[in-house]
């Protein structure tokens, strides 16, 4: 077997969405017949528990020595966006194909030896200051379908917040009863967030949060946590016509402009999204006009936006709803 691989070069470290903030880092990546490699670090295939490719972003996710999971996902930046990203699937085939090679038996050769127990995705960490931790070892994370304040069944979402200095800002929606929707970051709490981050921690204001929230990280969720997402009473009302939006308004300062989303709308089946994005069109059109020459593109576009019903985030909050893993790095 060659050790000359047949992939290497340096790759972007990213976020799941293959946007970065801050300085950009970049990390040497090389396939070989057997393992990859990460800046040195060897991956052997059966300890390779995902490699994906999303046009130019590459998702590595494997089993490391303490049996914990690490997640990274790169950016293959070249002068055509196609050429990367065509690279890029070729070596992500071939290291299927060299992967299979490696980890299936066939009569005239053994299978690879393969850990004993799957990568560890998601734990509980302790307790302090009556918080309950748990840790996720992904950049994408899953949420319960129910409240982290109370523990009631989902009925609409709330808005955590994340910040990481000047350059790094993200949200998350969260399942949530209506009561505690507003002030959900009061009761979860990222410690560690950054958005190419793969060991996250949580501090949770309720043990049994806690406990659901590794279970729906652990890629094999209880049965409490499927019930939890069938039954929840906001699947239903999506099914019957909510809707979740996100509209646009312009702000400008003269030598600075912004464009900045609205909170998420909940907006039932018998309301217009055309009204609800009025106030937002309104604040573009005090606000936006002057800054130059950002100002009116910026206020244009958000009152086209608006008038057309603005962002409609519904999808996302069903996958939400429905255990789907989720970056931080935006809705």
């Amino acid at each position: 077997m060659s050790d000359k691989p047949f992939f290497s070069d340096g790759l972007l470290v990213t976020a799941p969405d293959g946007t970065y903030g801050g300085l950009r880092r970049s990390q040497r990546f090389a396939a070989y017949e057997d393992r990859v490699e990460i800046d040195g670090v060897q991956v052997y295939y059966p300890y390779l528990t995902e490699l994906r490719v999303y046009g130019n972003v590459l998702h590595v996710a494997y089993a490391a020595s303490d049996g914990k999971q690490v997640e990274k996902f790169f950016r293959y930046n070249t002068f055509l966006a196609r050429t990367g990203a065509k690279k890029l699937l070729e070596m992500a085939e071939r290291v299927s194909a060299a992967r299979k090679a490696v980890v299936t038996p066939s009569v005239w050769t053994r299978a690879a030896v393969v850990p004993q127990q799957p990568a560890l995705r998601a734990e509980l960490v302790g307790e302090k200051e009556r918080w309950h931790y748990a840790a996720v070892y992904s950049a994408l994370v899953a949420f319960p379908a129910v409240c982290p304040a109370c523990g009631m069944p989902a009925e609409t979402v709330g808005h955590l917040p994340l910040s990481a200095g000047l350059d790094e800002k993200g949200n998350w929606v969260v399942p949530a009863c209506r009561a505690h929707a507003e002030v959900v970051a009061q009761y979860l709490r990222p410690s560690n967030w950054r958005a190419a981050n793969s060991r996250l921690e949580f501090a949770c204001a309720r043990p049994d949060y806690a406990r659901l929230l590794v279970s729906a990280n652990s890629g094999e969720p209880d049965g409490e946590v499927r019930r939890q997402r069938e039954n929840a009473p906001l699947l239903w009302e999506i099914r019957n016509g909510r809707r979740f939006v996100v509209y646009q308004y312009a702000v400008s300062l003269i030598a600075v402009s912004f464009l900045r989303p609205s909170k998420l709308e909940e907006i039932g089946p018998d309301q217009s999204r055309f009204v609800r994005g009025l106030k937002y069109s309104l604040i573009s059109l005090v606000a936006g006009w002057w800054g130059i020459p950002a100002g009116p593109i910026f206020t244009i576009a958000s009152i086209v936006r608006n008038c057309r019903g603005g962002i409609d985030l519904t999808a996302t909050v069903i996958e939400v709803l429905n255990g789907t893993a989720i970056s931080g790095g935006g809705y």
